[in-house]
């Protein structure tokens, strides 16, 4: 009983907002896992924290050396790219 109260009350609400803006980094062409959970360290690649929860990673592709802005309020209709969402909880 003790574990249901904890997992109702004590639990994060998941997904993590992680932050209130995009992360842009440069990416090579290739496959990478994106974090849905928010709970990874870097809160933008999966690093498997999600295990423990409900939520997976979003796999996305990039097909040419390309700089991209993430969404890290985990949020965005467009996800994992960031589309503004996040302004609205400044």
């Amino acid at each position: 009983m003790k574990q249901n109260v904890y997992n109702l009350f004590m639990a994060p609400k998941l997904p993590k907002h992680f932050k209130n803006k995009s992360h842009k980094v440069e990416l090579e062409k290739g496959n990478y896992l994106f974090c849905m959970c928010g709970l990874s360290s870097d809160g933008v690649f999966c690093d498997s924290s999600h295990k423990s929860t409900n939520h997976k990673p979003i796999k996305f592709s990039i097909e040419k050396l390309k700089t991209v802005a993430l969404c890290m309020c985990k949020k965005a209709k467009t996800m994992p790219f960031c589309d503004g969402t996040h302004r609205q909880f400044s």
